[in-house]
Order: structure tokens, then sequence, then C-alpha cells
């Protein structure tokens, strides 16, 4: 029951009669740079909360076997 679907890659783009909009490209290169960097950050701040909740669940685990062993 899935409908496969052809190849929804949009056509290239004639760029011969693009002169003028090189300025604007140059702009648009800036605003990448800062969202890259924010989506950078995000993504440390989500492997330091993803290395903080291994460590607890390790300590849990060791705690488990600590009781089952009677220390």
């Amino acid at each position: 029951p899935y409908e496969v679907q052809g190849d929804q890659t949009p056509p290239p783009r004639d760029e011969s009669s693009d002169f003028d909009s090189e300025p604007e490209a140059e702009e648009a290169d800036d605003e990448p740079e800062a969202e890259d960097a924010d989506d950078e950050l995000e993504v440390e701040e989500a492997e330091a909360k993803i290395g903080k909740m291994e460590r607890e669940i390790l300590h849990h685990d060791l705690s488990s076997v600590e009781e089952t062993l009677g220390k």
C-alpha cells in the first residue's frame, strides 16, 4: 500500500542571465554561517546532555550491581 514517487529534485536553474544576482548571493552566504554556528552550538549542547544522561544511566546500572553483590 505504499506509493512510490519519482525523483522530486527541481530542475537546475538557468544561471546564464543571473549576472545581477551575484551581490545577493554574497549576502546570502553570510546568513548560513550564523545559522551554522547556532546549529553547532545546539549540537554541542545536545551532546553534553546526552553525555550527562549516559553517566546517570551508567551510575544507576552500577548501583544496581552493587546492591546485587551486597556492597
